[in-house]
């Protein structure tokens, strides 16, 4: 009788183990469709991004000027321990076309974007003589 019931407990713990194994892994998904808690927002879709960051300049261990671009504007913003301070907005310059493929390029094939600069020079080379 006692290999019976350990049977049936053992059969009834896996059953609640695979159960609690699926509903904390759909809270996971779940937590992270919804974002961080107090957000209020879904994830925006993977689409065009309207926010930007140009450049930033540390000025010490606790402060830093960031050049953020939103749409067509960019905004100069000093970021500090105290909170951020709005310096300057202008509008933001127009990008050549080249500079926009090259920013669109995944930076970790780098060295092909040099050997394709290097192929033009020798072209170029080869028929100025």
């Amino acid at each position: 009788m006692d290999i019976i019931s350990s049977d049936v407990n053992i059969t009834r713990w896996v059953i609640v183990s695979v159960g609690m194994i699926f509903m904390l892994g759909s809270l996971a998904l779940l937590a992270n469709k919804v974002g961080p808690i107090g957000s209020g927002t879904l994830k925006r879709s993977r689409g065009k991004k309207r926010i930007k960051l140009v450049d930033t300049l540390h000025l010490d261990g606790r402060n830093r000027v960031s050049i953020l671009q939103v749409d067509d504007i960019e905004h100069v913003v000093l970021l500090g321990q105290h909170g951020e301070l709005h310096l300057h907005s202008q509008d933001a310059p127009e990008v050549k076309a080249e500079e926009a493929a090259m920013e669109e390029e995944p930076s970790s094939i780098g060295f092909l974007k040099e050997m394709k600069t290097d192929k033009k020079e020798d072209n170029e080379k080869g028929k100025k003589k």
